[in-house]
């Protein structure tokens, strides 16, 4: 099968890391994968080449909407069995090239469409008809949680047969590594011998990092604040709030080598679709403290995975209590994981996603 993926960015996100294991999985069963990617970010190109995605970034897009780049998709996108968008702004352009296509010729470009976030709603209400324009046109719709995929059930004009959820996975670790703990205490000067939390989320309030800082000032505990900033007013803020135990590292690539090096992951965001953070310190069993928050209370579903803050709780309160017991939640995480969120799961998933696409 020859599949193209779309995405605005190749920066450092959650949605990359989903991608990416995707297309490994993909190239594993001896698919063609290509990528497009149209836009300035672009710092994970190499992590896709290297797995034998063909990347076709050669054009940037200009401000504002972009004719050329519906010019250049026109060209690309039928040499592919399977089209598929990732987060909204391509789904944007294939969907007007699908309307275009369709007045032209009589026939719409087939597309699948992967909503990895929905923040964008609040962020810009104007979004919300450009998610109509997804709705009507796109041939599959993925969301990664039930909350997602329940607010394309009340568009008027999206058909429930499009709807699905295909939860993110992520690639289960070669246990052979080694925990870098000594080595990145030292790059960030933290004392090996203090407990150390980690929280990896762009630095935005969304993400509420500014709350866990105010907590850990006077704490004997430290924090690792992990993520580029996306709001400079806000990270100029906890920059200013952090002391000799706290640390802002902005975006790394060594993402799981942080992890590994901590004693507990800490979330308090406060809007999540299916965080891919989340899920690689559960496959290495580090036991994860979260927000009370739709996106993390979904691991517990089946049984209880993770630990969760109340509204009102003081986050460094919950976390001694927390350690104690966390030996069972962290087991019953990982083989959730294995179980349900791998990227192997994910990818079966989207596969027959595909194959419905093809036979319709």
């Amino acid at each position: 099968m020859r599949i193209l993926h779309v995405c605005q960015f190749l920066g450092i996100g959650g949605l990359e890391k989903v991608l990416l294991d995707l297309c490994k999985e993909q190239i594993k069963c001896g698919h063609q994968v290509s990528l497009i990617v149209y836009d300035n970010d672009q710092r994970w190109n190499n992590r896709f080449r290297e797995i034998g995605v063909k990347l076709n970034n050669d054009y940037l897009k200009s401000d504002g909407f972009d004719l050329e780049l519906i010019n250049r998709l026109q060209q690309v996108v039928f040499k592919h069995d399977i089209v598929h968008t990732h987060d909204l702004n391509p789904a944007i352009y294939l969907g007007t090239l699908s309307l275009i296509n369709l007045v032209k010729y009589g026939k719409r470009v087939q597309f699948v469409h992967t909503t990895h976030g929905m923040e964008h709603i609040k962020a810009r209400p104007m979004t919300k008809l450009y998610e109509l324009l997804v709705g009507l046109t796109a041939s599959k719709i993925i969301s990664v949680s039930e909350a997602f995929k329940l607010y394309y059930e009340k568009q008027p004009l999206t058909k429930l047969s499009k709807l699905h959820v295909v939860k993110n996975g992520v690639e289960l670790p070669d246990q052979s590594t080694n925990c870098l703990r000594s080595t990145l205490c030292e790059e960030f000067n933290l004392d090996h011998s203090k407990p150390i939390g980690v929280y990896v989320a762009r630095i935005t309030p969304l993400k509420d990092q500014l709350r866990l800082i105010e907590s850990y000032r006077d704490s004997n505990h430290q924090l690792v604040l992990v993520g580029p900033p996306s709001d400079h007013t806000y990270f100029t803020r906890c920059r200013e709030r952090i002391t000799p135990n706290i640390v802002l590292t902005g975006a790394r690539d060594d993402i799981m080598e942080l992890l590994k090096m901590a004693d507990y992951y800490i979330s308090t965001s406060k809007h999540e679709g299916l965080p891919i953070s989340v899920l690689e310190a559960g496959v290495i069993e580090l036991p994860c403290l979260l927000s009370r928050i739709p996106g993390h209370l979904l691991f517990n579903q089946h049984k209880e995975c993770v630990s969760i803050l109340g509204h009102t709780d003081h986050p460094l309160n919950a976390i001694e209590d927390f350690l104690k017991n966390a030996h069972r939640l962290t087991k019953n995480f990982k083989e959730e994981i294995i179980d349900r969120y791998s990227a192997h799961t994910m990818h079966k998933e989207y596969l027959s996603i595909y194959q419905e696409v093809l036979e319709s």
